[in-house]
């Protein structure tokens, strides 16, 4: 059901949006925004935009999103966590009237960067530089520790349960050599 509204959102705005192309992160940003999930393949909860951009090997520009998405799937992955978050920027800096204005823009011929720069006064390149940085506030120390927030706890799990082992052992081998001397000692 909701790959269903995912595509209908693809569906609706090539019907609203005829006279330019909208670009494919745009339409993907959108159309996940609206239904929740990046289509039918991924499902990005739990991975976070840096931590995908650190094994892709960083952030991908739009201007390399326009056409096409990459065909690795690190990248391909990174490339619908941003068009989400990118979206997801404009949104919460402009409201949702503010995308309906972009692609009103669209509509009526205008480029993904002119009907940017009508609604929020700023081309792709100056906006993409702002979500950039507010990314990277966000990507603190303690964000990055809480990705491997499992691993950590198995880690952990692990060295306690060695200091048990470790501690039972050295308490039973005590416990024998105590024995055995009581046992030597009745002779």
């Amino acid at each position: 059901r909701v790959t269903i509204k995912h595509e209908l959102c693809h569906l609706m705005l090539h019907e609203h949006v005829k006279a330019v192309r909208i670009p494919r992160w745009f339409d993907e940003g959108i159309s996940q925004v609206v239904s929740g999930v990046a289509g039918e393949i991924l499902n990005l909860e739990g991975d976070s935009l840096m931590r995908l951009a650190r094994r892709a090997g960083g952030l991908i520009g739009f201007r390399f999103l326009t056409d096409s998405f990459p065909d690795r799937h690190s990248a391909l992955l990174l490339a619908y966590a941003e068009s989400k978050e990118f979206v997801g920027y404009i949104i919460r800096h402009f409201g949702k009237q503010g995308i309906r204005a972009i692609l009103q823009a669209m509509k009526e011929g205008a480029s993904i960067d002119n009907a940017l720069f009508q609604v929020t006064g700023l081309k792709l390149h100056e906006l993409e530089a702002r979500w950039r940085k507010s990314i990277e506030k966000r990507d603190t120390w303690l964000a990055r520790l809480s990705y491997y927030l499992y691993e950590i706890l198995f880690a952990l799990a692990a060295l306690v349960s060695i200091y048990i082992f470790v501690r039972q052992y050295r308490a039973k081998k005590a416990y024998h050599d105590m024995d055995d001397e009581d046992f030597l000692g009745e002779d």
